[in-house]
């Protein structure tokens, strides 16, 4: 049986790879991705806290980080030089709306979804990789000493 963590970032996974999906999103992945298989993004859990709110309840507090790369434009004479975030502005639209309003991620336990954070970083090379991290807030509640068990009261 899964943890209500695990579940939450399979459906976070699940909701990014929708129908109308700009990218390849990947719940995990351990080789780099490759220049034609972009734009692609990697949705991994990066923290975690947790706090005992009673004798049966723990809130918890996950940073889930959605990391998307695209292949940059190449640079176009007589225009301003290549800006990663104007490119990705589409892709970031999408994750904030689609993780903060999907109904299947709050099905899986999440009472709170939030974007903290945004961190752009281009690699310059023969094909220029450029990429974005979207930090989520995340906030679920488990029963005591069982992370398999969603609270919903």
């Amino acid at each position: 049986m899964n943890s209500v963590r695990e579940n939450i970032l399979a459906a976070m996974t699940a909701a990014l790879n929708g129908a109308t999906a700009p990218a390849t999103f990947y719940r995990s992945r351990a080789d780099a991705l490759g220049a034609e298989e972009l734009p692609a993004g990697v949705l991994m859990a990066r923290h975690e806290t947790g706090q005992r709110v009673s004798a049966n309840v723990s809130l918890r507090k996950l940073t889930v980080r959605v990391e998307v790369q695209i292949a940059a434009a190449a640079p176009v004479a007589g225009e301003p030089p290549f800006a990663a975030d104007s490119q990705f502005d589409a892709l970031l639209v999408y994750c904030v709306q689609t993780l903060c309003q999907s109904a299947a991620v709050r099905a899986a336990g999440v009472k709170s979804i939030d974007n903290s954070a945004i961190d752009f970083e281009v690699a310059p090379a023969a094909q220029d990789i450029a990429a974005v991290a979207v930090d989520f807030e995340v906030e679920f509640a488990v029963r005591a000493n069982d992370p398999t068990a969603v609270f919903t009261q």
